[in-house]
């Protein structure tokens, strides 16, 4: 750790080591301004895409169930235009936590517009982009409560408590019981079927769950 306005001389890799972890906490911390209206569209993709899994036909226009097997929701422009938005937010949550964003070819293809998710599938990547983005939120806060303590140089730390604890599951839990449209009995269904009923795995899931809002209030372990 080091002192500021103290001179030192720097470790081997110790300045890298900052740069990193600055541009890993900035890459975080910048993604933040645009969390509220993604959020927004995201509970809209959810909300139309369910509607369309219920239905017999698109949204918009085309009716028909055959239609819909066959056309696979090619035709409705309002799903279209949800499915690209919903991919551009999901590949910008992936490289604000640092993954790979060449990994789905579907998922860029759709970004891109080339490509439209059915329903179901719809559903779960927005479920799981809500998630991220409550990770981005929660690690961003964490990260900056760290770095006022330790620096950055002493980054790679915090990655690791964090990503031993990060389940992705954890934040779409919070997702569930932040949901003001759910009642507790559907909201304690959700979370049933998201974590299980095991106790050995739903007391792994309380320790990391813990641990993460003590990062995201202290910045460490």
């Amino acid at each position: 750790v080091r002192q500021a306005g103290q001179a030192y001389t720097a470790l081997p890799q110790e300045e890298t080591d900052r740069k990193v972890g600055t541009e890993f906490r900035n890459n975080l911390v910048s993604r933040l301004p645009n969390m509220a209206t993604e959020r927004r569209n995201i509970d809209e993709t959810i909300e139309v895409a369910e509607k369309l899994e219920k239905s017999s036909a698109p949204t918009s226009g085309i009716l028909g169930a055959a239609y819909r097997k066959v056309a696979t929701w090619a035709g409705d422009p309002t799903y279209y235009e949800l499915s690209k938005n919903l991919a551009q937010t999901t590949l910008s949550n992936m490289q604000a936590l640092g993954l790979r964003t060449d990994a789905d070819k579907n998922l860029s293809s759709a970004a891109n517009g080339d490509y439209t998710y059915p329903p179901e599938t719809l559903i779960k990547i927005a479920q799981r982009a809500k998630a991220d983005m409550h990770n981005i939120e929660m690690q961003a806060a964490a990260a900056e409560k760290f770095s006022q303590k330790f620096g950055d140089n002493n980054m790679n730390a915090f990655k690791q408590m964090w990503s031993n604890n990060a389940d992705t599951k954890i934040f779409q839990a919070m997702n569930i019981f932040n949901d003001p449209k759910l009642s507790a009995e559907e909201k304690a269904k959700a979370r049933d079927k998201l974590l299980g009923t095991d106790p050995k795995q739903i007391k792994i899931f309380n320790e990391k769950y813990n641990n993460i809002n003590k990062l995201v209030q202290t910045g460490t372990l």
